[in-house]
């Protein structure tokens, strides 16, 4: 995606750019919160965009699909 900026709903007073994408077959989209990637274990280590990535990946398939 080429457009980025404030993350959505943060304010009422945003203005945010469209832009539309075509995802091809077995392609995703994923939408997550800082909340995710921050999360911490009882040693204080971060799960992090590349643990974040690998779980997606490693579930490859696993999720909806559209039905013809």
């Amino acid at each position: 995606m080429k457009v980025g900026g404030l993350l959505a709903g943060a304010f009422e007073w945003s203005d945010y750019a469209q832009e539309t994408i075509t995802l091809e077959p077995n392609e995703c989209l994923l939408l997550f919160t800082d909340g995710v990637t921050e999360a911490a274990n009882p040693e204080d280590e971060q799960f992090g965009e590349e643990r974040l990535e690998a779980s997606i990946r490693s579930h490859h398939g696993a999720f909806s699909r559209h039905a013809d």
